[in-house]
């Protein structure tokens, strides 16, 4: 998983879908959700899109930081973050423990694919 220039395209759109006060993010052109991959609670894990599979690593807790949100997995307690702190297209998404910084900040906003 990686970030990129806003495309408007159906692979950027994300949905959270509840799991009791947990989240699912769905990715909407695949059906897929974002993971950490084998139930990792290790540091710098890369995120993932997999299939359904019922695990906690397919979960989300959102806590919400001034005008950003912080998403946290469920099974590992840790933060999705852009690595290192990156502005570049292409920058991989990943796990590793709260640290306030603003890798760790990500804006939820409804969106229209047009």
């Amino acid at each position: 998983m990686g970030q990129w220039a806003d495309t408007n395209n159906a692979t950027q759109v994300w949905t959270l879908d509840a799991v009791g006060s947990q989240f699912q993010l769905v990715n909407a052109n695949s059906g897929k959700l974002l993971e950490i991959p084998g139930a990792s609670a290790a540091d710098g894990v890369d995120a993932v899109q997999w299939a359904p599979t019922g695990d906690a690593s397919q979960r989300w807790l959102t806590q919400r930081s001034g005008a950003f949100w912080w998403l946290q997995n469920a099974n590992s307690g840790k933060l999705l973050e852009v690595q290192g702190a990156s502005a570049a297209d292409g920058a991989l998404l990943q796990q590793r423990t709260a640290d306030g910084s603003q890798a760790q900040q990500w804006r939820l906003v409804r969106e229209a694919i047009q």
